[in-house]
């Protein structure tokens, strides 16, 4: 008979926090959710699942391929904020756990934000036009669809999502950008 010491990886989450830093944000600036994992076991965690929550409900998920004992990683979630207060959760190894540690209550961060503001891009179109401008087409014909489109406060829009019908979504990018006078 022999005695063996078993070594395990102890994944902590901590230091849960949002960047920009603040409460007021808007829809079109990058938004992200980060926190920090230490390994503070002695063995080397390997492969595991990273979900974030909001509100308790699943909104990402990422894999650390690998947290070495005694090393530290941050994990990033893009996001759109959203206002009001709000529950947020970075969970490791929480679905289809693969890890053997002998504490995992600290496998989990829970935060709650302060009261978020969020400006949302107001939009106006106008002469919206087509090419080409026939009224009855034949199958295969391309058609190019232009429009001004303004925003009405200071935010800046880089793609823009049309719904021709409710089973036919398009996407757009702003080519021309130019400043209006007032």
């Amino acid at each position: 008979m022999s005695s063996r010491q078993l070594s395990f990886a102890d994944v902590a989450v901590e230091n849960l926090r949002w960047d920009p830093s603040g409460s007021v944000f808007d829809t079109q600036s990058p938004f992200v959710y980060r926190a920090e994992l230490f390994n503070r076991g002695a063995a080397d965690a390997e492969s595991f699942g990273v979900s974030l929550y909001v509100d308790d409900e699943f909104s990402g998920r990422q894999t650390v391929p690998i947290l070495r004992a005694g090393e530290s990683t941050t994990v990033s979630f893009r996001a759109v904020p959203a206002a009001g207060v709000h529950k947020v959760e970075v969970r490791a190894d929480d679905l289809n756990s693969v890890l053997i540690e002998t504490n995992v209550e600290n496998n989990v961060c829970a935060v709650v934000t302060d009261e978020f503001r969020v400006a949302y891009p107001e939009l106006e179109i106008t002469e919206v036009t087509w090419r080409p401008t026939e009224t009855t087409l034949t199958d295969g014909t391309s058609l190019l669809f232009t429009a001004i489109i303004a925003s009405l406060v200071n935010l800046l829009v880089d793609i823009l999502y049309a719904y021709i019908d409710p089973r036919l979504k398009a996407k757009f990018s702003v080519i021309k950008r130019k400043k209006v006078s007032a």
